[in-house]
């Protein structure tokens, strides 16, 4: 996307004694975050200019947050839910206890299309299967950022995620399709290398028979679509010469080289041996 967030700039946004996060995981032009909310030391989300690189901000709480507003309204946040904190209105978040807020930053350009639904702060996003998705795919990364798939790949799939997350709040506007919300899944675990058709569908309350069907009528299945996205994944990895093919099936989610291989080769392409050995040439 070619776009790096000034992460000090943008921590600024919750007031200065936030400058110094519990955890900062920087991915070009994303952010990942966590910070201590303590009573009466609320967070002041002042407003920004529409300049096109204004930052939206999603908050993962463990207890119940309270936003207020200019205009005196009040939106009460349940424990474990997500909330939006909109780059056009000035919103305080307190809470009653102690407790720490994970928080993903991405430009509000970057998810123009979903975020153009939000008036403001304060929507409550739904507590389904993507928001319960990116909050874990989020903390396995503050808590491990080594193993973080790093630069441009990293924040495709955080600015994807965030997306679907903010278009899974829009029922209202549009009902995702399970196939939709299944697809999306993939995209926020597919680097896992333990996830698999049975994560996916224990991630959907399905069972592998229905989650099955559901792509059968799509004429595709779902280990078609978990491999062709890991494969993506590689080939951009491998394109940068500079990982190892072990490390390229590491981040890949691939469990070793070996499996890797056996994608390429049912995705009908040449093995990555002879893709590195041709790019060297």
């Amino acid at each position: 996307m070619g776009i790096v967030i000034d992460a000090r700039a943008a921590l600024r946004q919750l007031g200065t004694e936030q400058e110094r996060p519990l955890a900062l995981l920087r991915c070009a032009g994303a952010l990942i975050s966590r910070h201590l909310l303590e009573p009466g030391r609320p967070w002041l989300w002042d407003a920004q200019e529409p300049r096109g690189d204004e930052l939206l901000v999603i908050c993962f709480a463990e207890v119940p947050l309270r936003l207020r507003f200019e205009e005196s309204r009040v939106v009460e946040v349940p424990a474990g839910a997500a909330c939006l904190l909109h780059p056009h209105q000035m919103t305080t978040v307190s809470s009653a206890q102690v407790t720490t807020v994970t928080a993903v930053w991405v430009r509000h350009d970057a998810v123009a299309q979903a975020a153009s639904r939000f008036d403001g702060s304060g929507t409550v996003l739904s507590d389904g299967a993507v928001a319960r998705s990116l909050r874990a795919f989020l903390l396995g990364l503050l808590s491990d950022p080594a193993s973080a798939t790093a630069g441009s790949l990293a924040e495709t799939l955080i600015v994807g995620a965030v997306d679907l997350v903010l278009s899974d709040a829009m029922p209202s506007v549009r009902v995702p399709r399970g196939v939709d919300r299944a697809r999306g899944i993939i995209r926020l675990r597919r680097t896992d290398p333990a996830f698999d058709v049975d994560a996916l569908a224990v991630a959907l309350h399905l069972s592998r028979r229905q989650l099955q069907r559901m792509f059968a009528r799509e004429g595709t299945t779902p280990l078609a679509e978990l491999r062709a996205q890991r494969v993506q994944d590689a080939r951009r990895l491998m394109d940068d010469r500079v990982e190892s093919l072990d490390a390229v099936a590491a981040r890949s989610g691939f469990r070793d080289v070996a499996g890797m291989r056996r994608a390429f080769l049912r995705e009908g392409l040449p093995t990555p041996r002879h893709l590195r050995a041709d790019a060297l040439l």
